[in-house]
């Protein structure tokens, strides 16, 4: 919980301070971690509760329901948001001429607003579908004829949009590097391949993304289909499963931030230039060493004589952060 929180005020801080990250994707991104924020202060706490209180448990019949309620409505956004991202991925690289991918519109503004009512609907018409719950049994008690409909619309529609999003991403990717394998040499095309590029690690990036929470949220769909069938009292120790896979859900939301954070090249200099702000010393001894290997580098490039030792300089330059080779 803490440290969802605390990963998640960091992006916060990151994107509000740099104007660069102001795209349409990272505005999804803030989104989602949005819902990882409410996650962490609204549902996790109620969840220690649980733990700690059993057998007992101290919530009222109506805030129980709230609960679940909120659990289903933060979940929804997220991976709603997941599968936005991978949407304007997909047509940033399919449309590089016509669309802008950094210029956040009224429309990007009304999918995100159009997020968060559908998950509110979803939650609200959760909200009456729970069963009374009780001491034995305060977590998810809902029909089968009310269970199977949630769940299909708020985790495997979204996530069907991720899969086929990203198989049409591989597809044009891999169309682009079969042409450009046959360019040679300096081409008016060459910022065109650079954006490519860029645009495939970011797909990557999401990607893993998208991978983490199937492994994280694909036995919470499992376990609640089970659950609500008539093998569920087959189920053994169907109390501590239940609190496992809701609890690889509260980890998917403390990665999220890392793992786009971390792994998106932009986001990532931006964070360095946050750490050197705040005077830590281990920050600057890497960027001193950082520095010193690009001066090197360059050295290296300048004084090469041949064009592959100078592209082998260019390729090493390329993968340092900006905020490493400034000054």
């Amino acid at each position: 919980m803490t440290v969802t929180l605390l990963g998640d005020c960091l992006i916060y801080a990151a994107f509000n301070s740099n104007a660069s990250l102001r795209t349409r994707a990272n505005l999804f991104f803030i989104s989602l971690i949005t819902a990882d924020i409410f996650q962490a202060l609204l549902v996790m706490p109620l969840e220690l509760v649980r733990i700690v209180s059993e057998p007992q448990w101290p919530i009222s019949d109506t805030m129980t329901k709230l609960w679940n309620s909120m659990f289903v409505c933060f979940g929804t956004a997220s991976v709603c948001n997941l599968a936005a991202i991978s949407v304007e991925r997909y047509v940033t690289i399919s449309r590089p001429l016509t669309h802008h991918a950094t210029i956040i519109t009224k429309e990007t503004f009304a999918a995100v607003l159009l997020i968060w009512v559908y998950a509110l609907i979803s939650s609200i018409l959760s909200f009456f579908a729970w069963k009374t719950p009780n001491a034995l049994n305060p977590g998810f008690t809902i029909s089968l004829t009310h269970a199977i409909p949630l769940l299909l619309l708020d985790i495997l529609m979204p996530f069907i949009v991720c899969l086929v999003s990203y198989a049409l991403i591989y597809r044009i990717s891999r169309q682009h590097s079969c042409r450009i394998a046959l360019l040679c040499g300096w081409t008016p095309l060459d910022d065109h391949k650079i954006q490519i590029v860029k645009e495939r690690k970011c797909a990557k990036t999401l990607s893993l993304l998208v991978g983490i929470f199937t492994i994280c949220s694909l036995p919470f769909f499992v376990f609640h289909v089970v659950n609500v069938s008539r093998y569920n009292e087959k189920l053994p120790c169907r109390r501590y499963v239940s609190q496992i896979v809701k609890w690889l859900c509260y980890i998917n939301c403390a990665c999220n931030w890392a793992l786009y954070g971390f792994l998106n090249q932009e986001f990532r200099e931006v964070l360095f230039v946050m750490f050197k702000k705040c005077h830590l010393p281990c920050v600057h001894r890497d960027m001193k060493h950082a520095r010193e290997v690009w001066r090197a580098l360059r050295k290296l490039e300048m004084l090469s004589a041949t064009p592959r030792a100078t592209l082998n300089a260019s390729l090493v330059l390329s993968k340092l952060p900006a905020c490493f080779i400034s000054r």
